[in-house]
Formats: C-alpha cells, sequence, structure tokens
C-alpha cells in the first residue's frame, strides 16, 4: 500500500510494498518530471503505466484502462504550487480550497497531521506510524526550487 502526501510544494510517500504472501520490499513510488512530481497509489504495475501515460504527453485518446479492480491507480501530478490527480479516467481532479493533501493507505491519518501543522515528510511518517502496510522510509521531492 502507499500513502502520499503534498503541501507546501513538497511531495512525500512512504517506500513499502507488500506482494503476494504478505512479504514486505521497498521501492520508489515518487518522480521529478522536469519541474512536477509524479506518484501513485493503488497498483504500483497501473502506477507506472499511468505515469508513462503522463510523460509521453496525457493524451485522453490513449489513456490506460484496466477492467480489473486490482490494477486500479490513481496518478498524481504535483507543482510547487497546485496538485492534479486523476482516478480511472484522463479527466484529471484539482485540489482546491487548501494547500495541503494526502492519498492512498492512511490518508486519513495523515490528512489529520498536516492539517494541525504537519509537513508532508512528518505526515507520511504519522501513517507510518499506525498503518502497518505503511513504511520503509520516505521518499521527498522537493518541487518550491525546480527549475
Amino acid at each position: 500500500m502507499t500513502c502520499i502526501a503534498y503541501k507546501d510544494g513538497i511531495l512525500a510517500a512512504d517506500r513499502m510494498t507488500v506482494s503476494y504472501g504478505n512479504s514486505k520490499g521497498q521501492t520508489t513510488k515518487i518522480f521529478q518530471f522536469g519541474t512536477e512530481a509524479l506518484g501513485a497509489t493503488g497498483s504500483l504495475i497501473q502506477g507506472r503505466v499511468l505515469m508513462n501515460w503522463y510523460r509521453e504527453g496525457a493524451d485522453p485518446k490513449v489513456f490506460p484502462k484496466t477492467d480489473k479492480d486490482d490494477e486500479w491507480a490513481r496518478l498524481i501530478v504535483a507543482t510547487a504550487d497546485s496538485l492534479i490527480w486523476f482516478d480511472n479516467t484522463p479527466i484529471p481532479q484539482e485540489l482546491e480550497g487548501r494547500k495541503f493533501a494526502a492519498f492512498g493507505s492512511g490518508a486519513d491519518i495523515a490528512l489529520g497531521a498536516l492539517f494541525i501543522g504537519a509537513s508532508a515528510v512528518e505526515a507520511v511518517g504519522a501513517a507510518s506510524e499506525f498503518i502497518t502496510d505503511v513504511g520503509c522510509g520516505v521518499d521527498v521531492i522537493d518541487l518550491r526550487g525546480a527549475p
């Protein structure tokens, strides 16, 4: 599972993966792409497919679809001052009304932490403390100084 948090131009994600048989591993879930950062929750494989779709121009006509519930994924695209995401459609959703967000397992814990002043990194750390399939460290992309 995955927890991703965004606040003040910083995107943070845990590193844990859980494979069949419940064995834990580590992987990178967020990536720099120019002045943006890309991340995904849900299926790791489908998340990478969505990232590739976005990197190749995000053409709505070739949006990757799947009919399998276990291959669902959300693509998150962050900049220094904005956040959008795609949920099984090429139509982006935009963060409005606040400057922070959290997605995935433990999102409720991360959102609470962000609301009371935690950073994106601290919010993912809080989710890691209470959600059994979130953890193994935190990756961070700071977009505030991106070219």
